[in-house]
């Protein structure tokens, strides 16, 4: 129907009926039809049940906002969603750095690079997530690494 095998990645969009989505999905998983299950939300107001879903399911994935104004999730979502993290890289799941919402001032999202270190990312993977790993999920095999024939915007340091 999809023209898919299977699915990588399903998530409940912000928490719209969960209750009723997540268990499908668990089914779709254990058939095979369904690699990974995740829950989204757009609203910080939401972390708390986020945070108890992620106690409560066995969740794979989680997407939710986190900018310089909504710092909650530094202690009450990151905690819990390491373990995923560390589970999805070493499944080979690749990381795009950024963000569609449009939340921090320009030159701000730099700071997510720390943010990846701290939830177990090494330094290069961080900066390959801004890069290829970015590249990789926008479709754009013309940029992201540094090669003959390849776009690039490059900053040089010392040390």
């Amino acid at each position: 129907h999809w023209g898919v095998a299977r699915f990588d990645l399903l998530q409940v969009h912000n928490l719209l009926a969960w209750q009723e989505h997540l268990p499908t999905l668990f089914t779709m998983k254990a058939a095979g039809e369904l690699r990974y299950v995740g829950i989204t939300t757009s609203e910080g107001r939401r972390h708390a049940e986020v945070e108890q879903i992620m106690r409560s399911q066995p969740l794979d994935f989680v997407q939710v906002s986190y900018s310089a104004v909504e710092r909650d999730v530094e202690a009450r979502i990151l905690p819990l969603a390491r373990e995923s993290l560390r589970k999805a890289i070493a499944s080979g799941v690749k990381i795009g750095f950024g963000t569609d919402a449009g939340v921090y001032p320009h030159g701000e999202n730099a700071k997510e690079f720390a943010v990846y270190v701290k939830m177990s990312l090494s330094p290069l993977e961080a900066l390959r997530s801004a890069t290829v790993g970015a590249a990789d999920a926008l479709g754009m095999s013309d940029r992201g690494i540094i090669a003959q024939g390849k776009l690039a915007d490059l900053v040089v340091l010392d040390g």
